[in-house]
């Protein structure tokens, strides 16, 4: 028997609903482009060889997978209801082999659709009927969750923040629903067992906080004030949670040997600690800034502190955000810092001259700002922010640099960071 054979004689005449289909198939109303019907054939088809022990060609299933992903890409893109029955039947159905290929094609078809350029209304009602069914699809058809994919849906989020915020603001319920899925492949990418899991789950976790804040607003605004608490608490968690080893921010700046002086410490710290540094932890797409503000929430920080880094916005805005924490934490927070300085500071001169630098930038902001027009001025007012930022907080890095015997040798500075690192919490 042959899948036209099995239509006519069995399918017709034993499926409950061949009787409407055929009604369809005879109006005049019916929709060239739905192949649903056909879909549906063949999918019962392939059901039927499985249970007769009939062979089928796997070209067979290729084809009704791809016609299953051109109708998935109509229903996005046409604003329509999405449904995944058909997917995970295909993916189901599907030898050991073919499984996991199906559904990396599946994913790169969200992909497709979350980067093509349709409007935010479009794309968000994919993103959201995805969230929704994720992992009911993946239970399904008994896959693993694929860790690419949480990073395909943060960066959908990410660069779409301003429509988000929209979202935030008027609809708690949906931002909830986005929130279960993003803490559900955090759990899931808990149980991958991989040597590169702990550098995605760092990342994922800052993610987490950085999207559960958006969350607490979201029911507050809304007057979902029930979910608050727990909210909260989930905030809290994240916060706790910490990998195996300790996180260690590494903070230079590229411009001198400071780099050198960076690739010794990773590579002399890396089998105690998880190394955080912007080469090795940023990928195209991901924020430079929102990167550098995650200093805070390392277990140590290591400041290799020269002469240009005391002059680099984008490395003192990294030292500021650090300081941030210092009032809060004045006895022990030295000692999660660890400066190894090369700079001149050894008296009041020198200093006075690094805060001398920053109050000139300031005023040379401020002078551009005024001579500028109100439309080309937005780059500038960030830049005076962190300007002011850098010169509030400049002092305290200054005063501990040139108060404390800072370690200058290399060898010996690394000897004491581990000794540091290694030690047990109380």
């Amino acid at each position: 028997m042959n899948f036209n054979e099995y239509i006519s004689e069995i399918w017709y005449k034993e499926h409950p609903l061949a009787k409407a289909f055929a009604e369809s198939e005879d109006s005049d109303e019916v929709n060239s482009s739905d192949n649903s019907t056909e879909i549906l054939q063949k999918l019962d088809w392939f059901k039927y060889c499985q249970n007769h022990s009939i062979d089928i060609e796997e070209s067979f299933l290729d084809e009704l997978f791809e016609s299953i992903v051109s109708r998935f890409i109509i229903q996005a893109s046409e604003h329509e209801t999405i449904t995944y029955g058909d997917i995970a039947d295909c993916i189901d159905y599907a030898p050991l082999h073919k499984k996991q290929k199906y559904d990396e094609r599946l994913m790169e078809t969200v992909e497709n659709i979350l980067t093509h350029n349709y409007e935010f209304d479009t794309t968000f009602n994919l993103f959201l009927s995805w969230t929704s069914n994720r992992f009911s699809l993946l239970t399904d058809v008994k896959l693993g969750f694929p860790i690419q994919e949480i990073y395909i849906m943060m960066s959908f989020y990410r660069n779409n923040r301003n429509y988000f915020i929209m979202k935030r603001d008027s609809d708690f319920p949906a931002m909830k629903v986005i929130a279960n899925y993003f803490l559900r492949c955090y759990e899931s990418c808990k149980t991958i067992d991989s040597p590169m899991i702990s550098e995605d789950l760092i990342k994922i976790r800052y993610f987490l906080l950085y999207f559960m804040r958006d969350v607490l607003s979201s029911s507050i605004i809304n007057g979902y004030y029930e979910h608050e608490e727990r909210i909260k608490q989930i905030i809290e968690d994240l916060k706790l949670e910490r990998a195996d080893k300790p996180t260690v921010f590494i903070s230079y700046t590229w411009s001198d040997d400071s780099s050198k002086i960076a690739d010794r410490l990773q590579a002399e710290l890396e089998e105690i600690a998880i190394i955080r540094r912007d080469t090795t932890n940023l990928v195209t797409g991901d924020s430079l800034s929102e990167f550098m503000k995650t200093i805070r929430s390392q277990d140590f920080a290591i400041l290799i502190v020269s002469d240009q880094y005391l002059r680099k916005r984008n490395c003192m805005y990294e030292m500021a955000q650090l300081l941030r924490d210092y009032e809060s934490h004045e006895e022990d927070f030295w000692d999660k810092v660890l400066l190894f300085v090369t700079a001149k500071l050894y008296s009041e001169k020198e200093k006075a001259e690094i805060i001398g630098y920053w109050k000139q930038k300031i005023d040379e902001n401020d002078a551009q700002i005024k001579a500028a027009n109100s439309e080309s001025t937005e780059v500038l007012v960030k830049e005076q922010k962190e300007f002011r930022y850098i010169n509030m907080e400049i002092g305290k890095l200054l005063e501990y640099a040139t108060d404390t015997l800072c370690e200058k040798d290399i060898d010996k500075f690394i000897e004491k960071a581990k000794e540091r690192i290694a030690k047990p919490k109380v």
